[in-house]
């Protein structure tokens, strides 16, 4: 009984330098799958980065905006005790 154990379990066990076709299979599929999960890891990388050039350019955008705005606003400001040469001539004309 001890002999037939030995020889079941002796059979159901691997050979160590011979894998199954059934694991080879699935070596390969697993490294098929790690090469693509690699490839798409890299090309969102290569993304991320270009977002993040393009966010930074929008947020330098942004600020030269906003202190253009700021300059006319002060413009404005500091021009509006004096009325427009080209608007008093249209009010005497009427």
């Amino acid at each position: 009984m001890k002999d037939l154990f030995n020889a079941l379990v002796k059979t159901l066990q691997a050979v160590p330098g011979q894998p199954g076709a059934r694991d080879q299979a699935r070596r390969r599929k697993q490294e098929n799958d790690l090469a693509r999960v690699r490839a798409e890891r890299d090309e969102l990388r290569v993304l991320s980065q270009q977002l993040a050039r393009v966010v930074h350019v929008l947020e330098l955008e942004k600020h030269a905006l906003k202190e253009a705005n700021s300059a006319l606003e002060q413009n404005l400001a500091a021009r509006g005790g004096i009325t427009d040469l080209a608007a008093r001539r249209a009010g005497r004309r009427r």
